[in-house]
């Protein structure tokens, strides 16, 4: 007889499922929910519409409202998120306290890692800027990020900040990339009031010859401008959660592997000057050296 079966066998779909939730040496995209609120507004839905649209698979958008106050009782919303499988949330609501409200925030390990609350000072839709300019039209191709201004280096709460809009924008990270399909831009400024968010169409300018061959394929750089695609949105920070600090530094832990090769004593690289290290000699016996005027004597003797 044979040995009796010491619990169930997992079906391959669990494996599989359970094997892709585990860490991983690098991330792919991260998932994103989009959550309404009991009482949402129309502005904030709207906005809520866009992003969908601008992160496309990535995302997923709730049709039905839900009865949570982040930060109050983060529950239910790390229970949506583990059952997702995501790690980026994006919740909306709306009161006569704080109209228009967003709750952008990140998960680690299964539990809320940060949070920040912001409201919505002007918003403009992606369909307005289509009706301004037919060119204006969403694109799924990889997108450049671009930060503006000092204050996202002011403190703790503003970098962590740009480490999450960095976060909730990025798609992939690419080592080459083709000039011609990159033609999306994310512009985020920021003041010591305002958060602006645009998103531009990269338009590359077409030759005036017959043949009607683009610039961004020859060898010289495209001439190219923006076009506003949206979603265009101005924010204010209201409130703020921030991580403790030793639970941060477990957040951006990295493994061995990911941190490239390991540091060789006195040889540093740049970006700039590559690979530069320093050699450490024996002291020099300068009275062996040939001097000028040792070697006249030399000539004469000669």
């Amino acid at each position: 007889m044979g040995k009796p079966l010491v619990g169930k066998r997992k079906r391959g779909h669990v494996v599989r499922r359970q094997k892709a939730q585990e860490p991983q040496l690098v991330e792919l995209e991260k998932t994103c929910l989009l959550i309404r609120g009991a009482k949402t507004s129309q502005t904030s839905l709207s906005f809520l519409r866009d992003i969908r649209k601008l992160k496309g698979s990535s995302a997923k958008l709730f049709s039905r409202k839900n009865e949570i106050r982040p930060l109050e009782d983060e529950t239910k919303l790390e229970f949506l998120c583990q059952k997702n499988d995501a790690g980026l949330f994006l919740f909306a609501s709306h009161n006569k306290k704080r109209p228009h409200n967003l709750v952008m925030g990140r998960l680690y390990n299964g539990h809320i890692l940060d949070m920040f609350e912001m409201g919505i000072k002007s918003y403009k839709s992606i369909e307005d800027c289509i009706k301004e300019n037919k060119r204006a039209k969403t694109t799924d191709s990889p997108s450049f990020i671009l930060f503006q201004g000092d204050v996202f280096e002011k403190d703790l709460t503003m970098k962590t900040l740009k480490s999450m809009f960095l976060d909730f924008f990025k798609a992939r990270v690419l080592e080459e990339i083709d000039i011609p399909s990159v033609d999306h831009l994310i512009v985020i400024s920021a003041d010591e009031d305002t958060i602006y968010v645009r998103s531009y169409v990269v338009g590359f300018k077409m030759k005036s010859s017959a043949n009607k061959i683009s610039d961004a394929f020859t060898t010289k750089a495209p001439k190219c401008g923006l076009i506003e695609m949206g979603p265009s949105v101005d924010l204010t920070l209201r409130r703020s959660r921030l991580a403790a600090p030793q639970l941060a530094k477990q957040a951006h832990k990295q493994p061995k592997q990911n941190k490239g090769p390991k540091k060789i004593k006195n040889v540093s690289r740049d970006v700039l000057h590559g690979t530069s290290g320093r050699i450490h000699m024996q002291k020099q016996d300068v009275s062996k050296v040939v001097t000028r005027s040792r070697f006249r004597k030399a000539l004469k003797k000669k």
